[in-house]
C-alpha cells in the first residue's frame, strides 16, 4: 500500500469511529402540562351523582414511593361534562408512569375507574400532546419543558 492508500484507510477509520460515538448530552427534561379527559365511560361510577374524579401519579417500581402525585377532585362528573381538564400536574417525564383516574369516595374505600403503565418520555417523542386511549377511555397528555 502506498501513503496515499494508508491516509485514505486511517481518515476512514476515524470517521467511522466518530461517528458511533455515544451522545453524551443529556436528555431535555419534560414535565406534565395538563391532562385532558376527552372521554370516559362513567356509567359504572356513582350512579347518582357521578364519579368525584382524582388522578394519581407514581414514577419508580411499584413498590417505591418517589416522584408520587395527585390531582385536584371533579367532584360529580357526567358525561356530558366531559372533557375535563387538571391543569397544574406536577410530574416529570421519565421512563415508567403508573397513571391512575380514581372515583375518590367518602363512604367507600377509593375505586380505580382507569389504570396504566406507560413511558410517558417516549410518548412525549411522538409529539405534544400525546394521548392513552382504549374503547373507554381518550386522554391527552399536555407537556412542557422548563
Amino acid at each position: 500500500m502506498n501513503f496515499f492508500q494508508n491516509t485514505l484507510l486511517v481518515a476512514v477509520a476515524i470517521l467511522f469511529f466518530l461517528s458511533c460515538k455515544k451522545d453524551d448530552s443529556p436528555r431535555q427534561k419534560r414535565y406534565l402540562d395538563k391532562i385532558v379527559i376527552e372521554d370516559a365511560k362513567l356509567e359504572a361510577w356513582d350512579l347518582l351523582n357521578g364519579p368525584d374524579m382524582t388522578l394519581f401519579y407514581r414514577d419508580g417500581l411499584v413498590d417505591s414511593i418517589s416522584n408520587v402525585g395527585g390531582s385536584d377532585t371533579f367532584e360529580n362528573v357526567a358525561p356530558i361534562q366531559l372533557p375535563i381538564i387538571f391543569d397544574d400536574v406536577p410530574f416529570e417525564l421519565t421512563d415508567y408512569m403508573d397513571f391512575r383516574v380514581i372515583d375518590v369516595d367518602e363512604f367507600a374505600p377509593d375505586q380505580i375507574m382507569y389504570q396504566i403503565q406507560i413511558n410517558p418520555y417516549q410518548m412525549s417523542e411522538n409529539g405534544n400532546p400525546f394521548r392513552i386511549w382504549n374503547e373507554d377511555w381518550t386522554i391527552k397528555v399536555h407537556w412542557k419543558t422548563q
